[in-house]
């Protein structure tokens, strides 16, 4: 099959103009997204607990509430849910942890946040809540087991599992650290 010298051309000119638009796609592409100042700032923060966290002796409660969070590793998640046997949601698993080992708190992600002792990022230990704004409010709350990594019940269809707050997504929504122990 032969083609005319016009259409070789403008078959040139065709491939040649996509090439170029694909190279020149690639220059305007944004690239991997940059944190924010906010989210340097938590992260430099997390460094700075991390390093605590090496020195410090964690008492008893502390690591009896980290053990009973990660033993419902796996439990499926249940809005309102405050029993393994039924299932967690966010709030429902730190009431469960923390109440199993003599503390009581509130029910409701926010309630824990409002009645927590707060505490500075860089002081946060294994054991303390981690809260985030998922939407216009404080809806979501996690045990923090240290190295930057949580324990959490995060939605319908996923099940109790650990998260890391070195995340883009959890570093966003980041509210605060608050403490019962």
């Amino acid at each position: 099959m032969k083609f005319s010298l016009d259409l070789r051309k403008k078959i040139l000119r065709a491939l040649l103009l996509s090439a170029s638009l694909l190279a020149l796609s690639g220059c305007l592409s944004t690239g991997p997204e940059r944190p924010s100042p906010e989210e340097l700032e938590l992260e430099r923060k997390l460094t700075q607990a991390q390093a605590k966290e090496d020195n410090s002796q964690m008492d008893g409660r502390r690591m009896e509430v980290i053990g009973q969070a990660l033993s419902l590793i796996g439990i499926p998640y249940r809005l309102g849910g405050t029993d393994p046997d039924k299932g967690f949601d966010c709030s429902g698993l730190v009431q469960y942890s923390l109440n199993n080992v003599g503390v009581q708190t509130p029910r409701t992600a926010a309630e824990q946040f409002t009645q927590a002792q707060p505490k500075p990022v860089d002081d946060l230990l294994p054991g303390d809540l981690i809260f985030f704004r998922i939407d216009r409010s404080i809806n979501h709350v996690g045990i923090y087991l240290g190295g930057g990594d949580f324990i959490h019940a995060p939605r319908a269809g996923s099940p109790v599992r650990l998260e890391s707050l070195h995340k883009s997504y959890w570093r966003k929504r980041f509210e605060g650290v608050g403490s019962y122990l």
